[in-house]
């Protein structure tokens, strides 16, 4: 079984659990881990060179943008978090940092 939390490029070699056939021995499986930067079904994806952070692309209208707003999102392990751009101008390509809110280990 793969380890949660297994990193790009892990490996692991199941000994003999391949195609079996009569008279021959069964050969190995090889599983390696290959992420990929594809958003997730909830819009996630991994950031790159980070391994254990999340992104998200939320579009936001002109009024959120000049006004705030709050947004309730969907975590990847199920639970809410909130967001929250409250009284201030949102810029174009704003990054929020959500500390603890990556994936877990």
């Amino acid at each position: 079984a793969l380890p949660k939390g297994a990193e790009e490029g892990f490996t692991v070699r199941l000994v003999e659990r391949g195609h079996q056939a009569p008279k021959a021995t069964p050969g190995d499986v090889v599983v390696t881990v290959v992420t990929n930067n594809e958003p997730s079904s909830l819009g996630f994806r991994r950031h790159e060179g980070d391994g254990n952070h999340l992104r998200i692309d939320v579009e936001i209208s002109l009024r959120e943008a000049l006004l705030g707003f709050t947004r309730q999102l969907p975590h990847m392990d199920g639970h809410t978090v909130r967001i929250a751009r409250e009284s201030m101008v949102t810029q174009p390509f704003h990054v929020e940092e959500i500390k603890g809110e990556g994936m877990r280990p």
